[in-house]
């Protein structure tokens, strides 16, 4: 079974490296990354905002939100 993943504060140095290490590491998914209310990163795709390929995952504006979808 797969771990899914949210990760918050995805476009800053630590949140980058979550994120490569998530969907480089067997048995984990990401499911969300979040940033915070009014970011510019707010509605891109993780992948995208990581300067990584698209992950179809798109950075919410909290963790309510993210964990919603």
């Amino acid at each position: 079974a797969e771990l899914r993943t949210v990760i918050t504060g995805v476009t800053g140095r630590m949140g980058q490296m979550l994120v490569k290490l998530v969907r480089d590491t067997d048995g984990f998914t990401l499911s969300g990354g979040t940033e915070k209310q009014g970011s510019p990163a707010v509605g891109l795709d993780v992948g995208r905002a990581c300067h990584i390929s698209m992950l179809e995952v798109h950075i919410g504006g909290g963790l309510d939100q993210a964990l919603a979808s």
